[in-house]
């Protein structure tokens, strides 16, 4: 059994949490307003069973204030999978926020507003 695509199923589930925006692993063009990006930046296997992904998440939501709620909001819900039964039946046992800051997108004219989030996790699976 290969080890959990966390980036499939960070997808997966915060699309079902977050209403009226967008998850995905890249950003489209045209970008949303408000817009999740999930990648796998790092991490490795810790055993046959055991992987420690490192994750970043890339936020827009519109202005400053309204992307600084929604990075809130995510870091709940990310927050929230080290409570659920069903994440931990998926294979997640733990969720680490490493850093949560705003990260201002300057490749855009003007700057657009931006919250970095990266995040560690270990998952697991059953053989």
């Amino acid at each position: 059994m290969p080890r959990l695509n966390v980036e499939a199923y960070l997808v997966s589930y915060l699309k079902g949490q977050l209403m009226g925006v967008e998850v995905r692993t890249r950003v489209p063009d045209p970008r949303p307003e408000r817009l999740v990006v999930v990648s796998r930046s790092g991490g490795g296997r810790l055993n046959r069973l055991q992987d420690r992904p490192g994750v970043q998440l890339l936020i827009y939501g519109g202005s400053e204030w309204e992307t600084s709620e929604l990075a809130a909001e995510v870091s709940d819900l990310m927050d929230d999978l080290n409570r659920s039964d069903a994440a931990m039946l998926d294979g997640v046992s733990l969720v680490v926020e490493e850093s949560l800051r705003s990260d201002p997108d300057t490749q855009t004219e003007p700057d657009t507003p931006r919250w970095f989030g990266s995040y560690t996790l270990t998952t697991h699976r059953y053989e």
